[in-house]
This record gives C-alpha cells, structure tokens and sequence, in this order.
C-alpha cells in the first residue's frame, strides 16, 4: 500500500508540472486542461479521457513514462479538442463493436499524434507508422488528413480477421466504469 501512494503522489506531482508547462508554452491548451477533473486509478492501462473531461491517470504509468508526459497529456487534451470523446460522426461513433472502435481510436490517434510537438513513446501512431500498424508497409499515407481518412486506410487495407489483431500499445479504447475512455 505504501508504494501504491507513493507512486501516486510521485503521479501527482509529475502531472501538475506537465500542465504547468504545457499551459505556459501552449497557452490555447488552458480553456481545455483547467475543464480536467483528474482521476487517480490503476483500473485504466495509461492515461484517458471521458467526455465528462475526465482525465483518468494510472499512477504506474505516470512514474514510468515521465519522458513523455507532456506529450500525452497534449494526446489527451487534443482527444476533447476534436471532439473525440462526444462526437457522433456516423463513421467513427463509438458503438458496442469493440473491434470498430478499436480502429476508430487508432484513426483518432494517428490523427492527433502528428500535431504534438512533445515527445511521445515510440509506438506512438502516426501516419508514417499507420502502414506498418496495418501490415501494408509500401502503402503512401499523407499528413495532415482527419480520423476519418485514417479510419478508411484502415479498413480498405486489411481483412477483417487481421483488423481484430490490431495492436495499439500507445493508445487504445478502455472501459472504466461503464465508461468509453480515449488513450
């Protein structure tokens, strides 16, 4: 139980001077961040959020990821900015097909990721890597493009039994609570 709270409290202090610096380097990130409501938990994987703007926090991968907090925090904050956690866009709204939304979510992120200039892990996915994450490695995937032409690359380029073998270490659809979540 000790090291339990002590990595929280390790967690917490490290999340405070990531928003911190990422609300003074990227100020337009403040209306979105000060709306958090940040939960504690080692029933999530990595890092999510809700559409209550919760932003659900595994202590663990706090402490062992601090390279790159910032960089996920921005993840996390760019998931609300376009509208990934309420949105009902026909094409990528969450539904009780977990393996829709599990490309739905690779899609959000492969879109998100190419706009933080943090770092991020290196299984971070973005358009360069979205080939290799679907197996079509001389596949030309272009920059700056939405979830949704990310999400269509997807699902135009792969057989649905290898679309249930989708890996997305970095960032994925979890369930806390009843709740959707987007790492």
């Amino acid at each position: 139980m000790t090291g339990e709270i002590e990595s929280r409290v390790l967690a917490e202090e490290i999340i405070n001077k990531a928003i911190q610096e990422i609300v003074f380097k990227y100020n337009a990130y403040a209306p979105i961040i000060s709306s958090f409501r940040i939960v504690y938990s080692n029933d999530i994987p990595t890092m999510g959020v809700d559409k209550y703007a919760r932003l659900m926090v595994n202590p663990d991968f706090v402490v062992k990821n601090q390279a790159y907090i910032k960089g996920i925090v921005i993840h996390e904050v760019l998931h609300i900015f376009f509208g990934h956690t309420t949105d009902t866009r026909s094409k990528l709204a969450y539904t009780d097909d977990a393996q829709h939304n599990k490309i739905a979510n690779i899609a959000e992120d492969c879109a998100i990721n190419q706009f933080i200039n943090e770092s991020l892990p290196d299984n971070a996915i973005m358009p360069h890597t979205l080939s290799k994450v679907i197996g079509k490695e001389s596949l030309f995937i272009y920059y700056g493009q939405s979830a949704e032409y990310y999400y269509d690359i997807i699902v135009n380029n792969i057989e649905k039994e290898e679309q249930a073998s989708m890996k997305n270490d970095m960032c994925s659809t979890d369930e806390m609570a009843g709740e959707s979540i987007q790492d």
